[in-house]
């Protein structure tokens, strides 16, 4: 990694122009300061020993965070498109963090969604160990949870489209119908139906 970085600084020496913002987060991000930061359109930070992000950050559509032992997402951070988070060491949502696109959380140690989480498309939430659902629960588009620990239902579960469970104590524990009728009776609602795979 020593030697990546070193090529980029010599760049920066010889040629006068700053390193690549994306150069500074994967290999010195120590360089990046605490001012604004003009990110790439799609910023996917993958293999690197990267464990956190400058707080308020913007990101102006896809942030991929895949292979890489960041701890914790950054406080104010914004997405303008997905978020796909899979193989961190991640283990709860910011309730400051907003994603206007789908969201995806694989393979990562995550144990908590803040209450009144929402998110405008679809939560994907696949082989991690969260126990329990936020009350309030917003998700635009499909919601699919497969190999978690939630057994219950919270308040207010909205989901704009499909409610799918695969490889869940919910899909153990209840029916289709009866999940439809405890997130009526919680005073929420699945659009498009709940389906048990």
């Amino acid at each position: 990694m020593a030697n990546v970085y070193n090529f980029f600084k010599f760049l920066e020496d010889k040629a006068g122009k700053e390193l690549p913002v994306i150069a500074k987060i994967r290999y010195a991000p120590e360089t990046l300061g605490t001012d604004h930061i003009d990110l790439p359109k799609h910023l996917i930070i993958s293999n690197t020993q990267l464990k956190s992000l400058l707080n308020n950050l913007t990101v102006p559509d896809l942030l991929y965070i895949i292979d890489t032992p960041l701890e914790a997402l950054p406080e104010n951070l914004t997405v303008n498109g997905e978020l796909i988070i899979s193989n961190t060491k991640i283990t709860e949502l910011p309730d400051t963090l907003k994603v206007s696109g789908g969201i995806a959380i694989i393979n990562t140690p995550l144990q908590t969604i803040p209450n009144n989480f929402k998110t405008q498309s679809g939560l994907l939430i696949q082989n991690v160990p969260l126990r329990v659902l936020p009350d309030n629960l917003h998700v635009g588009g499909a919601l699919l949870l497969e190999r978690t620990e939630v057994d219950d239902i919270p308040n207010g579960l909205k989901v704009g489209g499909h409610f799918t469970i695969k490889q869940s104590p919910l899909r153990q524990k209840y029916t289709e119908e009866q999940i439809t009728k405890m997130i009526v009776d919680r005073g929420g609602f699945v659009k498009l139906g709940v389906k048990i795979e």
